[in-house]
């Protein structure tokens, strides 16, 4: 594929799912000033979990997440946003390393057809991902279509990846189940999931749990709406750190039906990034793998705090965060 790298870059800085990340971030600093302080709270800012430290005698740590369904896509279709909310929120509960332990959800659907599709594919993703939903609110009846979760998990302290962790010199890998189809009726988004069984998606995403075990890992993120070159960026400025990265591995290991253009912008069903220390890069990949991952070595970390990328000869910024975000 030929592309004009500049113009390229331009375009998908006006992706409206990385614009979407720069309102969350105001929000968190409120809080973070304003809100109530805990010496439990390990980490918050730029993660994709919290951690929590629930016993200061325990090994474990509690991790927690939340995450939503658009209004749109529950409106399209409401059995497959079900299914999705389980999975995005489990996604980051297994980026972390850690395992998912329960769900509550918050659904409001304005007549009984919607509600029952949203309500099976939410069951169909609780039995999936082998994660209980043990609560929550509901309004039936209502005018809007919303679907919202929580999520606990549980992990090691010293297996825990997070997301700020990268650091200069970290090599980049992507681990993505390429085995899967571009959504029919959302488009921005790879299936890797709804037609495997529970033992093969939990397979892949025991892979970063043991990544973790490993030590083998500085960050990692699931790769979210924003899509791949988008959630690196989330990665890099939560790090505080810059990096190159090569679009042409990332072309040559991506599905083939997929143009490079859409593949770097959408939601991945089972798709991690993970920043590796350079001694582990080789068992990081080999580990990954044997959990049959496709893997690719994208690109390293740098001290510079500018996201800059390579297609064959063209090198051009995507993001300088010593003056611009994208969280916000």
């Amino acid at each position: 594929m030929k592309i004009n790298l500049s113009k390229f870059l331009a375009e998908l800085k006006d992706f409206s799912a990385i614009k979407a990340k720069r309102a969350t971030e105001p929000i968190l600093k409120e809080l973070e000033i304003k809100g109530y302080k805990s010496p439990h709270v390990i980490l918050f800012k730029g993660e994709d979990c919290a951690s929590v430290e629930f016993d200061t005698k325990s090994a474990y740590e509690l991790v927690f997440h939340a995450d939503s369904i658009t209004e749109k896509f529950i409106e399209v279709n409401p059995y497959m946003a079900g299914y999705s909310l389980v999975m995005v929120n489990v996604n980051d509960i297994y980026s972390t390393a850690a395992k998912p332990l329960a769900m509550v959800l918050t659904i409001a659907y304005p007549n009984e057809q919607i509600g029952d599709a949203l309500v099976q594919g939410i069951i169909e993703g609780s039995k999936k991902f082998e994660t209980p939903i043990v609560g929550g609110h509901t309004h039936s009846n209502d005018t809007r279509n919303i679907a919202s979760a929580g999520i606990i998990g549980k992990v090691k302290r010293e297996h825990r990846i997070s997301s700020s962790g990268a650091r200069a010199g970290d090599i980049l890998l992507t681990a993505i189940d390429t085995k899967g189809h571009v959504g029919q009726k959302y488009t921005f988004g790879w299936d890797c999931t709804s037609m495997k069984t529970s033992e093969e998606v939990l397979r892949h995403r025991q892979a970063i749990c043991e990544i973790g075990k490993a030590g083998f890992a500085t960050a990692c993120k699931d790769i979210s709406n924003a899509g791949l070159l988008g959630t690196l960026g989330m990665l890099f400025e939560a790090s505080q750190v810059g990096a190159v990265i090569d679009l042409k591995k990332i072309e040559e290991s991506k599905p083939e039906p997929v143009p490079l253009d859409h593949w770097v912008r959408i939601f991945i069903s089972t798709g991690f990034i993970l920043t590796i220390k350079p001694q582990h890069v080789s068992a990081a990949v080999e580990l990954l793998k044997s959990y049959e991952l496709t893997t690719a070595v994208i690109g390293k970390i740098d001290e510079t705090k500018i996201y800059s990328i390579i297609y064959d000869s063209e090198t051009a910024i995507f993001f300088d965060f010593n003056k611009e975000s994208i969280l916000g």
